[in-house]
């Protein structure tokens, strides 16, 4: 059902970034509260459109390496996950390789990258749903 899909298919372009400066407590109120992500780029400015290399992804896993109490004096770029450490994906991977990716690293989601600029994030719930979509499409027969 992957076949001839790549990365850049299904990858989300649009994705909610955050600053390395974010105290932690701030991050868990602005972008984990009531959200379903669970993994966000890091990025120097994250509000600006246009290309930009990923500093590191910032995930619930990385949160939970700090006590409560430590949150307010901690900062996002000291808790990510650093680009050197990352698995990124490039844009043109076959998707079901990508999904083997996902799988085999253990994210949610993997950052998708033309060097070091992100380009977008795939997620594994965006191949999911994909896959989910295609088992459902109604076959046409020819008579």
């Amino acid at each position: 059902m992957l076949s001839g899909i790549s990365v850049a298919d299904l990858m989300q372009r649009v994705v909610r970034a955050v600053a390395p400066e974010l105290s932690l407590d701030q991050f868990v109120g602005r972008y984990v509260l009531g959200q379903i992500d669970q993994g966000f780029p890091v990025l120097q400015l994250p509000d600006t459109d246009g290309p930009q290399p990923l500093l590191g992804m910032m995930t619930l896993r990385d949160l939970r390496r700090f006590q409560l109490n430590e949150w307010a004096f901690t900062h996002v770029g000291e808790a990510m996950t650093p680009f050197h450490r990352l698995r990124a994906l490039p844009p043109g991977m076959p998707a079901g390789e990508a999904f083997r990716t996902l799988l085999e690293s253990g994210e949610e989601q993997l950052p998708v990258l033309d060097g070091a600029t992100l380009l977008g994030v795939l997620r594994r719930r965006d191949l999911v749903s994909y896959i989910e979509r295609r088992a459902h499409r109604p076959t046409v027969t020819k008579l």
